[in-house]
C-alpha cells in the first residue's frame, strides 16, 4: 500500500467488491430500509435523514442506469418512474 492510501481506500479491491455486493443487494431488494442501510454503511451523510420518497426515487433511477440490472427489475423501475411522471435521467 502506498503512503497516501489507507485500509479503507475504495481502491482496495476487497472493499470495492464489498461495496458492489452491498449495492447490488440493496438495488435488487427494492427495499428502502436495505438501501438506507447500504448508504449508511458506506458513509452517505444523509442516510439516516433522507426522506423515504427520495430514496425510493433514487433506487429506481439507479436501477435504470445500472449496467447489470436484471431485465425484470429494469422494467419495473422504468414503469415506476414513468407512472409517476419522473424522467429516466439522473
Amino acid at each position: 500500500m502506498s503512503a497516501n492510501t489507507s485500509e479503507t481506500d475504495i481502491r482496495d479491491d476487497s472493499m470495492l467488491q464489498d461495496f458492489l455486493k452491498s449495492r447490488d443487494a440493496a438495488l435488487l431488494s427494492g427495499s428502502i430500509p436495505a438501501l438506507r442501510a447500504h448508504l449508511k454503511r458506506f458513509g452517505a451523510p444523509d442516510a439516516d435523514t433522507a426522506p423515504d420518497k427520495v430514496l425510493e426515487i433514487s433506487l429506481h433511477k439507479s436501477r435504470v442506469h445500472w449496467r447489470d440490472c436484471p431485465p425484470e427489475k429494469l422494467k419495473e423501475s422504468v414503469w415506476w418512474l414513468l407512472d409517476r411522471d419522473y424522467d429516466l435521467m439522473l
